[in-house]
This record gives structure tokens, C-alpha cells and sequence, in this order.
């Protein structure tokens, strides 16, 4: 059986994209919290979307009604309510982590193996 007269460039970009995608799983999962809320905790990862910072992690250290006090690499900011447009939770997804990201592992694995044996 010859594999190497089907193989075309474009399968071979189509495996390796497929293998990124794969790779670039992440272990967390964010949830949109409301921006005035309940739901804050202090010393816990957010993802904060405001026109200065954009889309940052932060561990909020404190809050109260006029706004946030989070650290962002090792620095502390204030911010207010009012410049912040979102406000995600950032949660451990043990789905994620103990089962995509291991089966992404081993389809990517097949498919170098494929590819390994088709340009062979």
C-alpha cells in the first residue's frame, strides 16, 4: 500500500492545525459573573475586560462599592466599576483537564502517526 502518492500539502496543514487546536486546550473554563456582585471572591482569579487592561487575569484583593482592587503581575491596581465592560470567573475544568485534553493527546499522536507512515 502506497500512502505517499495520496498525501497533499493541504492534508498535511489540515493534521498540523488540528494538532495546535489540540494542544492549545486549556485546563479552565471562564463564567461571566455580573459586574456589582455577590459572586466575587477575594484572593481568586478573574478575567477582567476594561478599556485600559484588555482581557487580563487578575486576583482580586479587594473590592468595595466603588470598584476593585486586583493584582496583575505582581502589581496592585485600582479598579473602578465603571471602566470594567466583564467580569469572568475563572473555574478548574476537571473535564478539560482529565479527559479532552488527554484524548486530544492520543488523536494528535495517530495523526503523526498516520502522517509519519504516509510520507514514508
Amino acid at each position: 500500500m502506497d500512502l505517499k502518492k495520496n498525501i497533499s500539502p493541504t492534508y498535511f496543514f489540515k493534521i498540523i492545525t488540528l494538532f495546535l487546536l489540540f494542544i492549545n486546550t486549556g485546563c479552565f473554563s471562564y463564567r461571566s459573573i455580573e459586574i456589582v456582585s455577590e459572586e466575587l471572591e477575594v484572593d481568586k482569579k478573574y478575567k477582567i475586560t476594561t478599556s485600559e487592561y484588555q482581557k487580563k487575569k487578575m486576583i482580586i484583593t479587594e473590592y468595595d462599592e466603588s470598584g476593585i482592587v486586583a493584582t496583575i503581575k505582581k502589581e496592585e491596581v485600582h479598579i473602578p466599576f465603571s471602566e470594567i465592560k466583564e467580569i469572568r470567573k475563572v473555574k478548574f475544568s476537571y473535564f478539560k483537564t482529565f479527559i479532552v485534553l488527554p484524548a486530544s493527546y492520543i488523536a494528535s499522536g495517530f495523526g503523526f502517526v498516520f502522517l509519519a507512515l504516509a510520507v514514508r
